[in-house]
């Protein structure tokens, strides 16, 4: 099997902070460094192993997981956030705890939750460490502002059936920095968005590729980057297969050479068809 250094670019410089960025969920040490080869300035962790032998998977999770992938990150000059997007009964409470302990130990810069519990309890115990939340699937600008007023949350990711006019009534909430999903097993394979009509004629018509459909979530979201990016939307989040480097690869290079065309120059921004053939590929072979 290849390693992520196979599929390396290193070509990337530090991420600005001031502009769109590119968060990669990736779980291995070595799809961690696929993402951030390729591009991505944050790399999220997921802590999803949480059973009975819980002593043995934290330290596992912790030493071979969680503090390689940070170690690297931070050579590079890139961020870790640990993803607890998880329920949290009583009995779980505890193990939580130690775990978000643990990550501030080794140096992990933020923490994305969807318990308001837990949120309250980081906000109380952890107030260095950023908050970024799950946001629920209906949100409302006022939802989103109760999230941050509450919960001391610094950072929405949204469900990826909004409209960018509903985006633009979250963005505009001071304080709040928002993530778009645009691409992952949580994202539906057809958008339903109430004003995207016109961003579908943005196509490029000058392609007679067949394959490039603008229906589908890549070509739709890739079209909105501008519009993404105008409104002030922090990062794009992709989630390809977390213990596949190939993909993750993949799937950030293309993701993070669009974001710097339309940053570069968003007024002459276009899709590349080729970009859509190779993320609708992946989503067909999952």
């Amino acid at each position: 099997m290849k390693t992520a250094a196979s599929h390396s670019t290193k070509t990337v410089s530090a991420p600005s902070s001031d502009r769109l960025q590119l968060g990669c969920l990736a779980a291995s040490p070595a799809a961690v460094q696929a993402a951030i080869d390729n591009g991505a300035d944050w790399v999220r962790i997921p802590c999803r192993q949480l059973g009975v032998a819980f002593v043995n998977e934290l330290q596992e999770f912790i030493i071979g997981r969680l503090a390689k992938a940070i170690r690297y990150a931070h050579r590079e000059r890139r961020k870790v956030v640990l993803d607890l997007n998880l329920p949290v009964t009583p009995a779980m409470w505890p193990h939580f705890r130690k775990t978000i302990a643990c990550a501030c130990d080794e140096g992990v810069e933020a923490l994305m939750l969807s318990d308001p519990a837990l949120a309250i309890c980081c906000a109380v115990h952890h107030s260095g460490l950023a908050l970024h939340f799950v946001a629920p699937p209906i949100v409302t600008a006022n939802t989103a502002r109760q999230l941050r007023l509450q919960l001391g949350t610094s950072r929405l990711l949204l469900p990826p059936t909004l409209s960018v006019a509903r985006i633009g009534e979250i963005a505009a909430i001071n304080g709040l920095e928002l993530d778009v999903l645009g691409f992952g097993a949580g994202v539906p394979q057809t958008e339903r968005h109430e004003d995207d009509s016109a961003l579908r004629d943005n196509v490029d018509s000058a392609s007679n590729d067949a394959s490039f459909s603008p229906g589908k979530l890549a070509a739709g979201t890739l079209l909105q980057l501008p519009r993404l990016a105008e409104l002030g939307i922090r990062t794009i989040q992709i989630e390809p297969r977390i213990e596949a480097p190939a993909e993750v690869a993949q799937v950030t290079r293309v993701w993070r050479t669009a974001i710097d065309k339309c940053l570069d120059d968003a007024t002459h921004y276009v899709v590349n068809p080729s970009w859509v053939r190779q993320l609708d590929a992946l989503r067909v072979a999952r």
